[in-house]
């Protein structure tokens, strides 16, 4: 993404110099540990270690949460690479049971998550290719 972004020249709109350090390490987070534990919870036949995967992905959404009580967004009032980076994998740890996820009360990471869904950015990279 870092790449992408310089190449079109949107680096500093999308990853602020004085949000850089922040959004830098949630991704790290994402890309590591909150991973790690989403493909235990989608894939494993173990119950519990899917429990414990659940627990462990929901700590990390949990402090998402916590940082949405003071914006539209994970860090700003408008979306940066922190939200177009992490929100894929959030929407697969929401899509492996959805009544589950609306259980646990996480208000915040669940408006973000539609509203990211139903930005035109989504609609327009997940548009469905015509085969004629």
């Amino acid at each position: 993404m870092i790449w992408a972004f310089s190449q079109q020249g949107i680096m500093d709109k999308y990853l602020p110099q004085d949000k850089k350090k922040s959004s830098l390490s949630l991704i790290n987070t994402n890309d590591t540990s909150f991973k790690k534990n989403l493909d235990s919870y989608k894939y494993s036949n173990d119950d519990r270690k899917k429990e414990d995967a659940f627990k462990k992905c929901l700590d990390f959404v949990s402090e998402l949460d916590l940082l949405l009580e003071t914006n539209e967004y994970i860090l700003d009032d408008s979306p940066l690479m922190v939200d177009y980076a992490i929100f894929p994998f959030i929407r697969q740890f929401i899509n492996v049971d959805v009544q589950r996820f609306k259980d646990e009360g996480l208000k915040k990471i669940y408006q973000w998550f539609n509203r990211m869904l139903s930005s035109n950015e989504f609609e327009h990279i997940m548009m469905k290719s015509k085969i004629s």
